[in-house]
């Protein structure tokens, strides 16, 4: 993980908290969603969106979306909204499980899932650290090579 994702989340801008969320959220087929996606999925959960105004939150155009829309996009996105409104507790649990859901992602480590569930954000941030200590050590370069 980068130095950007290690400071406080709560800080980061809704254009952040957006992409960070597109980064890491996938369609059943294992891609990333598309801003089309996001909208119908948000749309047909009864908030109207489009791509457009999707586009301008997420590229910080636009950084007002009423309540509805932080609603519709929290309930796609599986996270609390208070993820969006800056809670500063919420947000840090929230990004602090994202990140360890990149890293599993990336390392397929998915069985580590069922026991980090129930760290505190700072183990989880203490997890991914870890994790990515292992993955530039110098036994784990060797065994990627084979």
């Amino acid at each position: 993980m980068n130095d950007d994702r290690r400071r406080s989340a709560s800080t980061d801008s809704l254009a952040e908290k957006l992409d960070r969320l597109f980064d890491l959220h996938r369609r059943p087929d294992g891609k990333k969603c598309s801003l089309r996606d996001v909208a119908k999925g948000v749309t047909e959960a009864g908030v109207p969106l489009s791509a457009s105004y999707l586009s301008q939150l997420l590229t910080g155009q636009r950084d007002n979306p009423s309540g509805a829309v932080l609603q519709g996009l929290a309930r796609y996105f599986r996270v609390d909204v208070g993820y969006f409104l800056g809670e500063n507790e919420e947000v840090e649990r929230i990004d602090a499980h994202l990140a360890l859901i990149q890293v599993m992602r990336d390392r397929e480590v998915r069985d580590i899932a069922v026991r980090a569930a129930q760290l505190t954000p700072a183990s989880l941030r203490a997890l991914t650290a870890f994790i990515e200590h292992l993955e530039t050590s110098p036994a784990s370069r060797r065994s990627r090579r084979r």
